[in-house]
């Protein structure tokens, strides 16, 4: 009553489906994990543009971390670096207790690394 027939071509059609299916789950799935991790953007506030890394870095080498000010920071890159290139102005009390406007100039690596290249 009612059997099911399959014939081999539409036996071969299911296991084609099949695994192009498997496949095509794979990359998805796959490369969605690789875009978060990936997604440097992250690293720079969509707010004011400072980079949480940066800050980080330049306060450990203030005298007085707690005076530190973002002022303004900016950033680029392109397709050859492993890197960002961001120069960050910020104000911060000196030895003196002297407000001054500084300037650091820092590679922030897409691994979450910071290198200060300069600091004024």
């Amino acid at each position: 009553m009612g059997q099911l027939e399959i014939s081999k071509s539409q036996t071969k059609k299911l296991g084609y489906f099949t695994i192009i299916a498997i496949v095509l789950a794979f990359f998805i799935f796959s490369s969605g994990d690789d875009t978060a991790v990936n997604d440097h953007t992250t690293f720079f506030s969509t707010y004011d543009g400072k980079s949480r890394l940066v800050v980080n870095a330049v306060k450990s080498k203030l005298n007085n971390p707690d005076s530190f000010e973002h002022v303004s920071t900016t950033n680029f890159t392109n397709e050859y670096y492993d890197h960002y290139i961001v120069k960050m102005t910020y104000r911060a009390t000196n030895g003196f207790n002297a407000v001054i406007t500084n300037t650091a100039l820092c590679n922030l690596y897409f691994d979450g690394r910071v290198e200060i290249l300069e600091l004024e």
